[in-house]
């Protein structure tokens, strides 16, 4: 199915980029066009990333059957049970989670600039309840083009990292332009996320994390992937 018309003039990257302040101050007309195809993009994102996780568990769950391993969802139950968690029902723990998304309407569409204003507040709201040792200066956002780099076998899949520290009003001439310096945002590899991120993040602050305009953090590997790179190039010259 289609999305709805945009007026006329605007695309899906003006859409991406424009913050609700600006919004405000375009014709009600034009505000209810953007936001109707913000609502209908959103849930085309949804449905392409529940279709690429349930195709992903359908696969895993094919390779466990051959090795006569139980599936994704036996698994879970087993390990409730070692857990004491008797009553433990998958598909309960599933409503729960189709709730908190799509009760997450709100961030559709939102740029970084508000996604960590938003991360910021929930830091600030939760401060009494958060555990110690949690990772605060840093939000993963997921955009289309996220979901696009999962979708397109040719494309490293990567999320966004939204430093929460970055000061846009302190910012340097230059500081805020992805070609001369640091935006404070920047794409980050999805297969270092779990093993590797959170670990540097102990030791070192999102903005050392840059990998430069246009390019995926890649972990460790993938600084010396790319400093061998630079010693070829520099070799052939």
């Amino acid at each position: 199915m289609l999305p709805p018309p945009l007026p006329a003039g605007w695309d899906s990257d003006r859409v991406h980029s424009t913050n609700e302040i600006e919004l405000r101050t375009l014709p009600a007309a034009d505000r209810a066009l953007i936001y109707a195809w913000r609502h209908a993009n959103g849930e085309a994102n949804d449905a392409n990333l529940r279709a690429l996780i349930t195709a992903h568990d359908d696969q895993v769950n094919e390779s466990r059957a051959k090795l006569s391993l139980p599936s994704l969802v036996e698994t879970d139950r087993i390990i409730a049970q070692e857990m004491g968690m008797e009553n433990y029902d998958p598909a309960t723990q599933k409503a729960l989670f189709d709730s908190l998304v799509d009760h997450k309407e709100e961030m559709d569409s939102k740029n970084t600039h508000e996604v960590r204003e938003c991360f910021a507040e929930l830091v600030e709201d939760a401060e009494n309840c958060l555990p110690l040792g949690l990772e605060l200066d840093l939000a993963l956002m997921v955009d289309k083009a996220s979901v696009d780099s999962l979708l397109d076998s040719k494309d490293r899949p990567f999320v966004w990292g939204v430093d929460i520290n970055y000061n846009e009003d302190e910012a340097v001439d230059g500081e805020g332009d992805e070609e001369d310096g640091y935006p404070g945002h920047f794409k980050i590899a999805i297969d270092v996320l779990i093993p590797e991120l959170w670990h540097t993040l102990d030791t070192a602050s999102p903005d050392e994390l840059y990998p430069g305009a246009g390019k995926i953090y890649r972990g460790i590997v993938g600084e010396v992937e790319d400093e061998i790179a630079d010693r070829t190039l520099l070799a052939d010259e």
